[in-house]
């Protein structure tokens, strides 16, 4: 798997900044983080989880089906530790992992992760991401 940048990390945190209506998707976007980190997590329903861009650049970088491709990735299991929202945007941090997702047409999605942060007012360097 190849290990890419998140460039998230210092505009999200400005954009939190104004982030207080958004604390009304909190409760979905801590859900769908939730299951995608759950310890007895399905590979296929993790999958169903992700941004569709995101499922179609893991199975592209990695030459076959996202449900195999999750296999070999350090998906955190960890608890939900923390939620930001920003309009379309959302970042959820694990004990383990920290997630980036996205709301689309069918609701909150998995768009980053098996991240980690690089430093303070710095990108995540995501070894799950679209493009």
């Amino acid at each position: 798997m190849h290990s890419r940048t998140v460039v998230l990390g210092a505009g999200l945190a400005l954009a939190g900044l104004a982030a207080g209506c958004a604390s009304s998707e909190r409760p979905d976007v801590e859900q769908v983080a939730a299951e995608f980190a759950a310890p007895d997590g399905d590979p296929a329903a993790r999958c169903a989880l992700l941004a569709a861009a995101t499922e179609t650049a893991l199975a592209n970088d990695e030459g076959v089906p996202c449900t195999e491709a999750l296999r070999d990735l350090p998906i955190g299991e960890g608890q939900v530790t923390s939620v930001a929202v920003w309009d379309h945007e959302a970042q959820v941090k694990l004990t383990d992992d920290t997630l980036f997702l996205t709301r689309t047409d069918q609701g909150w999605r998995v768009s980053a992760a098996a991240c980690i942060e690089t430093g303070p007012d710095e990108p995540y360097d995501c070894q799950l991401e679209g493009p």
